[in-house]
């Protein structure tokens, strides 16, 4: 009842505005710490036979939230990539800043991460091209999905 809880109520106030970020590794670090806390205040300690000493049982839920925020970000880029193009979402999306960029490695944009993740979690080579028929996009979205909820426990 706990992780249900968890899943329904704290995660999405967690994740609100999520799907418009590419997250850094700070952010995604604390959002890790926050994860750590709660889950293992639900699970607390556990005494292992086995090894003969304590653990903790909230391990097997740590890529849970990565990947609905990854999802969360793909079903929002989809609704974007199929809206007119006179639309503030994709205006934004694929304008550009103009000026000069700083020294270094260029940073990660949002639509980069979106690319990656679609491949990854989707198998989708064209992200622009499967978004643009909503139910297949809608398909894709839940098969993911439901790959992701199988994994967890």
């Amino acid at each position: 009842v706990k992780i249900k809880i968890y899943k329904i109520i704290v995660l999405p106030v967690v994740l609100c505005g999520r799907q418009t970020l590419s997250p850094t590794l700070r952010e995604e670090h604390r959002v890790r710490v926050f994860e750590d806390r709660v889950l293992g205040r639900i699970f607390g300690p556990k005494r292992d036979e086995i090894i003969m000493g304590w653990r903790t049982l909230h391990y097997e839920l740590m890529t849970f939230t990565r990947h609905t925020v990854l999802l969360i970000s793909l079903q929002w880029a989809g609704h974007v990539q199929r809206m007119a193009k006179e639309r503030i979402p994709k205006k934004i999306l694929y304008s550009t800043i103009g000026g000069r960029r700083r020294a270094g490695k260029p940073r990660t944009r949002w639509i980069d991460a979106v690319e990656e993740d679609a491949k990854k979690l989707m198998g989708v080579r064209n992200w622009n091209r499967a978004a643009q028929n909503r139910e297949e996009w809608r398909g894709l979205i839940r098969e993911a999905k439901a790959r992701h909820r199988a994994a967890a426990p």
